[in-house]
């Protein structure tokens, strides 16, 4: 288990795995945390993790040691439990197939979650998983790293392995069945609906609702020109379209209307295809009271609003969610 053998297979790692085979002892690691069972009966906490997590439904695995240590911490905030909390690290014997069927059998384990820096049997990979699902019930969840090119470059640096493609992983997880998540937030708010509530009996699911144009003020604190307002599409848009106007605080009146306008989406806002026109000025009225907040509150370095809920013309705007960096 001992994290000292480095993230490169090493001669000693060979060493380590050919005494194991000859005495017949299986061993997880090295370079890991360890694991820990939640169940009352074991109670096992064989980690280097300080604290014992909540007992809970969902299975964790992960190959990297450092972000267990930020995962537990995250749960314990938020009050997440787990039936078992398992990291592998270079996988010299025991792997995520093994574990996989590990938690398949497992009556208090409800969810998987599975975080992996390289896939090296994608094929037992997918194999496990059908069977999983289609015996069990029980889903998966991947959080695998090296989604990006930088991501990925930084991956092959930590793991002494090159990343796979990404387009193929993304087929292979969704053919096998698997949720492919992008970072630990949406993972264990996923797990967090699969652990605690019933699966609906069918994909015809409508959502009704009353709401406006999804849009994000919001701002920044820049080292070299201060406060940085930013406005654009909200709600998950911001990031897959990048629809955002900038400008440097304080602002006028002006400056706030000409942001609204310059963005791409701004049709949406003023009634385009028989669309109600938003209420402009109470998103102006909203970027003008934030160039105050960065001026009057120095101590606050981002705010996000996001999203901004606009409803038709007259009738204001409310926040959904809002985020503050001190």
């Amino acid at each position: 288990m001992s994290p000292r053998f480095g993230t490169v297979r090493t001669e000693r790692e060979r060493q380590l795995k050919q005494i194991a085979g000859k005495y017949d002892i299986s061993f997880i690691g090295p370079n890991c945390l360890g694991i820990i069972n939640t169940d009352p009966r074991v109670n096992l906490n064989a980690s280097f993790a300080r604290k014992m997590p909540e007992e809970g439904n969902i299975g964790f695995l992960s190959q990297c040691g450092a972000l267990c240590t930020a995962v537990l911490d995250y749960a314990r905030a938020k009050h997440i439990g787990f039936s078992k909390f398992i990291s592998f690290g270079n996988k010299a014997d025991i792997s995520e197939i093994d574990l996989l069927f590990y938690l398949r059998n497992d009556d208090k384990t409800k969810v998987i979650l599975l975080y992996l820096e390289e896939v090296t049997d994608g094929s037992a990979l997918m194999q496990v998983a059908r069977e999983i699902i289609a015996t069990t019930g029980k889903p998966i969840l991947i959080l695998k790293s090296g989604k990006t090119t930088a991501g990925a470059s930084a991956t092959a640096s930590h793991t002494g392995s090159l990343a796979g493609s990404d387009e193929i992983c993304d087929a292979a997880f969704r053919q096998a069945g698997i949720i492919r998540c992008a970072n630990i937030e949406e993972m264990f708010n996923i797990a967090i609906a699969f652990a605690y509530q019933p699966l609906p009996k069918s994909n015809k699911v409508a959502i009704i609702t009353n709401a406006g144009v999804e849009v994000i003020p919001g701002f920044k604190r820049d080292p070299s020109f201060g406060g940085v307002i930013m406005f654009g599409i909200g709600g998950i848009f911001v990031e897959l379209y990048r629809d955002v106007s900038f400008r440097i605080a304080p602002l006028t009146e002006a400056d706030a209307e000409s942001m609204i306008h310059e963005i791409k989406a701004f049709g949406l806002l003023d009634g385009m295809r028989g669309m109600k026109k938003s209420d402009v000025s109470s998103i102006k009225s909203c970027i003008l009271r934030l160039s105050q907040l960065t001026l009057g509150f120095p101590r606050i370095t981002e705010l996000d609003i996001n999203p901004l809920i606009v409803h038709e013309d007259g009738k204001g705007c409310w926040v959904a969610d809002a985020k503050i960096m001190l």
